[in-house]
């Protein structure tokens, strides 16, 4: 829409309104738009909506098998061998459809990031180039598979689809579950149920989690005239201020924008979770990426090895290497 010259630059409105002080640099990058490089130039819209991967626990069954809420990553490890140990499946899993594996192992990466190292990932996803060919990226799906083939994911997971597991999980059929907050209405039906962020291992102060935010509030072409598109740049403003983030709050939405100090929204537990995580990410400037935003066929590469990995037929080694090989065509293609 930007190169056939449909959209406004919005920059000069960041500025006058202030929105880099309500979304961080990484949110507003989503964005931006320059010559076939994303993340990078002019600015041309901002979202009013997030979204974030996260861990789900069910509080009842981690206190009546003893596990404390994890703090740290080497804690939440501690915790699944426990939970393993009495019988309880400590992942709630489905691979049949959906995303949850994909979401697993992106969220397990990211964790290990701290945002003042995000340089490597925003340049992955955004086309630039680098490789998915990283120890961080091997180590995540050598964990994952070893969950897989250890019994730490709920029986029968290869044959349940992800809206499925999140129904069993909601029911109490396991202690754990990793996917995003777009889940919240469900979730909300168990109030056992709670929601945090990946807990980063030690030494990660600012950790990275899997995020992004809906399609952006533009101006088009059609706003010929700078009074014109100066109602526009009020109306958006609008949108996306800490009164509307309010608003979307009280209708049970995660806001873009963090909400005033003195904002008194009715929250669900869950969301309130929700929203305090995405301050956080916001003033870390830490808000993650999708893995399969890297290129036009990164989901279906994806998709199509995930079952070979959880299953063993394929090594970590293999499933990051099909991913690299994927995204060094795409590059090439570019080109």
């Amino acid at each position: 829409m930007v190169k056939e010259g449909l959209l406004q630059p919005v920059d000069d409105y960041i500025k006058q309104y202030g929105w880099d002080k309500r979304q961080s640099d990484s949110v507003l990058a989503r964005d931006r738009w320059e010559d076939g490089k994303f993340g990078v130039g002019k600015t041309y819209g901002i979202s009013g909506l997030g979204e974030i991967v996260g861990l789900y626990y069910n509080k009842k069954i981690l206190g009546d098998a003893g596990v404390a809420l994890p703090q740290t990553f080497e804690e939440l490890l501690a915790g699944l061998d426990k939970l393993k140990e009495k019988g309880v499946p400590p992942f709630m899993m489905g691979s049949a459809k959906q995303h949850l594996a994909l979401h697993m192992i992106g969220a397990i990466e990211q964790a290990h990031i701290d945002a003042s190292n995000r340089a490597e990932l925003d340049d992955l996803i955004y086309g630039r180039g680098g490789s998915w060919n990283t120890k961080g990226n091997i180590e995540s799906a050598k964990l994952v598979q070893q969950w897989a083939q250890g019994g730490y994911f709920f029986p029968g997971f290869e044959g349940i689809s992800g809206d499925d597991a999140v129904q069993l999980f909601i029911s109490g059929q396991g202690a754990f579950l990793i996917s995003g907050t777009w889940y919240f209405g469900d979730m909300q039906h168990n109030p056992d149920i709670g929601f945090m962020a990946i807990p980063a291992p030690k030494g990660i102060s600012k950790p990275m989690s899997v995020g992004g935010v809906d399609l952006a509030w533009a101006i088009t072409s059609l706003a010929k005239t700078k009074p014109t598109q100066d109602v526009a740049g009020a109306y958006i403003d609008y949108m996306v201020s800490e009164k509307a983030a309010e608003t979307w709050a009280n209708a049970g939405y995660l806001p873009a924008t963090s909400l005033a100090a003195d904002a008194k929204p009715k929250l669900t537990p869950l969301l309130s979770s929700g929203i305090e995580m995405w301050k956080t990410l916001n003033a870390n400037d830490a808000l993650g990426h999708y893995p399969d935003w890297s290129s036009p066929t990164m989901l279906k590469t994806i998709d199509d090895n995930t079952p070979l990995l959880l299953s063993g037929n394929i090594t970590p080694e293999a499933f990051v290497d099909a991913m690299d090989k994927d995204y060094q065509a795409y590059l090439k293609d570019k080109k």
